[in-house]
């Protein structure tokens, strides 16, 4: 089944990419994944690290902890889907 080429385009618009300071090589991540990167870091503080994976995995989002840029882009899309759903 083929996708609609103006679902494509929206979708594409939709990706806007930022530059985060937080992590390391000048590193491009989307709006949407720097939110849900700060919804981590906020869940993730009980779980311990497992293994050298896992050190390095919890030292990248421990710096998201404290992110204001990621508070903020998780609030605007909590808002766009309360919106959706009302």
């Amino acid at each position: 089944m083929a996708v609609p080429q103006k679902k494509i385009k929206t979708e594409i618009s939709d990706f806007d990419l930022i530059e985060c300071t937080r992590q390391p090589g000048n590193l491009r991540i989307s709006k949407q994944a720097c939110a849900r990167r700060f919804e981590m870091a906020q869940n993730q503080r009980s779980l311990g690290p497992k293994g050298h994976f896992g050190v390095a995995y919890h030292w990248s989002l421990e710096k998201c902890q404290n992110c204001p840029k990621g508070r903020s882009f998780s609030k605007s899309i909590q808002k766009k889907k309360r919106a959706k759903t009302a």
